[in-house]
């Protein structure tokens, strides 16, 4: 059954289990990053799974307001776009986290300064640290080469700032001279 959403080229009704398959043309795998999706209704809840091309597996439980009422599960399983802004949404929240996860962290001295060098979202970053206590970033916005040109949304620096404050109080040096 074709269906007439712009995302959407063939979706697959399975009643005996209150379930279907939805398969996405280009433009819907390439915006949701799947080729398909599957909503189920079971014990009150509406489920949605898919495989995301980069994140893997995902779910989505939405309560379903009454799940006696046949029309209501006719209702979203004869309606399965309904469920395709969940998925984006989904996406969105992915990549943001995605996009502020650090890694890499490491104590570096560089052009006789110390600094923190790490990488976020794969690009190289770098923050200094405290000339006299290597545990501590410097917290001068006008120092701060993350905030300078990392182009980041102040939610997302301020997630990466906490990520580098807790790696440096797991990693602390007790003397400066260990650090170079």
């Amino acid at each position: 059954m074709n269906n007439t959403h712009k995302y959407i080229d063939d979706v697959a009704h399975f009643p005996e289990s209150y379930s279907v398959i939805v398969w996405l043309n280009k433009a819907g795998q390439q915006v949701l990053n799947t080729s398909s999706y599957e909503i189920s209704i079971s014990r009150g809840s509406v489920d949605v799974e898919w495989t995301d091309k980069s994140f893997g597996h995902q779910y989505i439980g939405i309560a379903l307001e009454n799940s006696e009422d046949e029309s209501s599960i006719e209702y979203i399983l004869g309606n399965p776009e309904n469920v395709i802004e969940d998925i984006e949404s989904r996406l969105e929240s992915l990549r943001e986290k995605a996009a502020s996860e650090v890694t890499d962290i490491k104590r570096e001295f560089i052009e006789g300064s110390a600094a923190l060098t790490f990488k976020v979202a794969g690009e190289d970053h770098l923050e200094w640290l405290d000339d006299e206590d290597h545990n501590f970033l410097i917290n001068n916005l006008g120092d701060s080469h993350l905030s300078i040109n990392g182009n980041f949304s102040d939610e997302i620096y301020d997630a990466i700032v906490k990520q580098l404050k807790e790696w440096l109080a797991e990693n602390p040096i007790d003397d400066i001279e260990e650090a170079a």
